[in-house]
């Protein structure tokens, strides 16, 4: 109990700020309608519910996950586990990540499906897995951060002079959505895991971080990439204006359920076989101990469905709303 308080209180820290902003916004800027405040209210409980959940399941499941691994990769200490394992568990850990999911559902809406979610999350995660095994390479070669970001950003600014403006904002902030709390204690424990490879423990722990900096590069460069297979893109906003058509409290929530729900059991399907096969080829943990494991990955499956239905029901219309008043 008192570690869900404590992550209650994290999340709260986060949660309460935006909801007061926007509470300010309509009382004195821009009044909104009693239906979408109301839903506004009803989704930043989903959200704060969401979250706590979500983070205490990452606590309980995905970091105790990711510690074994790379503790067992360590162990075997053989390159192409470590290449395999990087690709596998970048790949799992980026398609499950809320904000990414978020943000390939309005790059979709935006572009009138032009650019399918499914599409970018595989594109993004494809370049996060890739540039994952780059950076347990950089551990375990001590090749220099600095020398690695120069070439990796050399590349990026290479593909951003023949790549449209729109594509490039996609590109950078699908980086950033990528770097969110799923992804990144994850990849931080498996970096930790592999830089003990290493003899001398205090530069192995300075070279387990810059691990999230070098697969941020990898989520934009592969979204530069695939707009070179992009022909019919374009940007506009009347997805997103069809999309709220809900004058209701609940309407909303109940037209996302659904597609939240399957979202997020596909998302985390992947990471559940890589716990399953882990759990029968290399671990064998304790019955215990595999218990609490899955019953982190329960909270995270609770978490994230609140989440995004807390996201997609009731703060994406309202932020539209206030956005598009502000301007007007």
């Amino acid at each position: 109990m008192g570690v869900l308080l404590q992550k209650l209180q994290e999340v709260l820290l986060s949660v309460v700020p935006i909801f007061l902003i926007v509470l300010s916004i309509h009382l004195f800027f821009v009044p909104l309608e009693a239906y979408l405040l109301i839903r506004f209210i009803i989704g930043t409980v989903f959200i704060t519910l969401g979250l706590t959940l979500f983070l205490l399941g990452v606590d309980l499941g995905v970091t105790t996950l990711g510690a074994n691994v790379g503790e067992k990769i360590v162990k075997m200490n053989k390159l192409w586990i470590i290449v395999l394992a990087g690709l596998v568990l970048g790949f799992v850990i980026t398609v499950a990540e809320p904000g990414l999911l978020v943000y390939a559902q309005q790059i979709e809406l935006v572009t009138g499906g032009a650019l399918l979610s499914t599409v970018l999350l595989f594109v993004v995660s494809t370049g996060i897995a890739l540039l994952l095994v780059v950076g347990f390479m950089r551990i375990i070669y001590n090749i220099p951060l600095h020398y690695l970001l120069t070439v990796l950003y050399g590349v990026v600014f290479l593909f951003a002079i023949f790549t449209p403006a729109a594509f490039i904002n996609i590109a950078f902030d699908a980086s950033g959505a990528t770097t969110g709390v799923l992804s990144v204690p994850f990849i931080l424990s498996l970096a930790y895991g592999i830089s003990h490879l290493k003899k001398d423990s205090k530069a192995g722990e300075k070279d387990s971080f810059g691990t999230i900096a070098i697969v941020s590069a990898g989520a934009i460069i592969a979204v530069l990439v695939m707009n070179l297979f992009v022909t019919d893109f374009s940007l506009s906003g009347e997805p997103i204006l069809q999309a709220i058509n809900s004058e209701t409290v609940w309407g909303s929530f109940s037209a996302v359920f659904i597609v939240a729900l399957s979202e997020t059991f596909f998302s985390l399907v992947p990471i559940i076989l890589v716990l399953m096969l882990s759990q029968f080829l290399l671990f064998k943990m304790k019955t215990r101990q595999f218990i609490h494991i899955i019953k982190g990955f329960i909270y995270v499956f609770l978490g994230l469905v609140l989440f995004l239905l807390g996201v997609n029901g009731g703060f994406l219309d309202v932020g539209f709303r206030v956005g598009q008043s502000l301007i007007a």
